[in-house]
């Protein structure tokens, strides 16, 4: 398991609550404002690794929409992919927009993007841990995808 995040702080606090939950990562990675590398980079990156079966991330903004959603798309066909997007209220956005200069797009888009990408949004860090424990417990995301379980949405009332 790996994990990307543009936050030293919330990196930190994910791999203490997610360690207390018995979930250990291949690779943690702090970007920042990424200056250098971004999320498409290290999402790819991850989605390539053999030492890695599932991705959490926490973005505060991302810089490229198209090469993002490209990109969380491929790697969420073969691996999971767990995202919490800061910036979900007007208030979050203008913290994210100060920490790392990220323009924090529309909630409901984003969630749309994600959603249609394959990828599973999560709205707190701690909600981020349980559903890597979660998915921690499932058949791997190619046997679930191969043999018709764990990759659809409920049709339930509201859906």
């Amino acid at each position: 398991m790996a994990f990307l995040s543009q936050s030293g702080g919330n990196t930190l606090y994910l791999v203490r609550a997610a360690g207390a939950r018995g979930i250990r990562f291949s690779k943690v990675i702090s970007y920042g404002n990424a200056a250098d590398i971004d999320e498409s980079d290290l999402l790819s990156y991850f989605g390539q690794d053999q030492e890695t079966d599932m991705v959490a991330a926490y973005i505060e903004g991302i810089k490229d929409g198209r090469r993002f959603c490209r990109t969380l798309r491929e790697v969420s066909n073969s691996k999971p992919v767990v995202i919490l997007k800061s910036g979900r209220t007007r208030a979050g956005a203008a913290v994210a927009t100060s920490h790392s200069a990220a323009l924090a797009a529309s909630h409901l888009v984003w969630q749309g993007a994600v959603r249609q990408a394959g990828a599973i949004n999560v709205d707190t860090l701690d909600e981020l841990a349980d559903m890597l424990v979660t998915l921690s417990y499932m058949p791997r995301w190619e046997e679930a995808a191969g043999h018709g379980g764990g990759r659809g949405r409920g049709g339930g009332p509201g859906h």
